[in-house]
């Protein structure tokens, strides 16, 4: 259930792109004709390698390209909770009053990151009272006057626990601002139209085999161009970056008030 539900809004244009690209091979039979197409047979098959090679090598590094800042994306976020965690650890040890209000702010801006900026990622920005409230844990962190060794030796730790997060926001909100260009979709798009009716050049006797050979090409290259949409949107669509690591974190500032 959990792969056709991924699938689930990309079953309409791909069932459609296989209809029409189906009736298309149809009606340029008709037209043709089987005997002129049969002519094409000897130029068109080496043609048609070299297209639907470059074709399969072209998607092959954007499908690849795309799950790469997938992954990349994700272990950011991963990062960054990471960072987060470690900052309110450190603050647990740090002195009185600061301690307890690094605690704070730190649970305020981890429930705006989970409740609020995730759904603001969704249009590629980032949510403005989170960063505000990072801005004053940055702050809070710049007043902290050690008074022991062990205390200057932990906010050292804590200040570069805190950059890190920094950091890795910055890239999470700039990866959600991001999108494959326009030229790879252009690309993706022509190249894959051209590769399905190159194939309408081709005449078998049995017109029901060819149209179906047609109908799982078109399948194929429609499914690597739908897999390109979703890697390409990181925080929305089916395949987008989960929460997890910063729930994990929330639970732990719950747990440690």
């Amino acid at each position: 259930m959990g792969i056709f539900a991924e699938l689930e809004f990309g079953v309409a244009p791909i069932g459609l792109s296989i209809l029409v690209f189906c009736l298309m091979q149809i009606w340029f039979a008709k037209k043709i004709g089987t005997k002129r197409l049969v002519k094409c047979h000897e130029v068109g098959n080496a043609y048609f390698s070299v297209v639907g090679t470059f074709y399969a090598v072209l998607v092959g590094l954007i499908v690849y390209d795309a799950q790469s800042r997938f992954s990349e994306s994700k272990a950011n976020v991963e990062s960054e909770a990471s960072s987060t965690l470690l900052t309110y650890i450190i603050a647990e040890q740090m002195p009185s009053p600061q301690n307890a209000q690094l605690k704070k702010e730190l649970g305020h801006y981890t429930e705006r990151v989970i409740h609020n900026e995730w759904e603001t990622l969704k249009t590629g920005v980032g949510d403005e009272d989170a960063r505000q409230t990072l801005i004053r844990i940055s702050q809070i962190v710049t007043s902290i006057e050690p008074v022991t060794q062990s205390d200057a030796i932990l906010l050292d730790k804590l200040v570069d626990d805190l950059s890190d997060a920094w950091k890795m926001r910055r890239a999470r909100i700039d990866d959600a601002a991001r999108d494959l260009p326009f030229t790879e979709w252009l690309i993706l798009i022509i190249g894959g139209v051209v590769t399905i009716i190159f194939g309408y050049f081709f005449a078998l006797e049995d017109r029901a085999i060819q149209v179906t050979m047609t109908a799982l090409l078109t399948l194929i290259i429609s499914l690597n161009i739908y897999a390109v949409f979703e890697f390409s949107h990181l925080y929305s669509g089916n395949i987008s970056i989960p929460q997890i690591p910063f729930l994990a974190v929330e639970r732990y500032i719950h747990s440690h008030p």
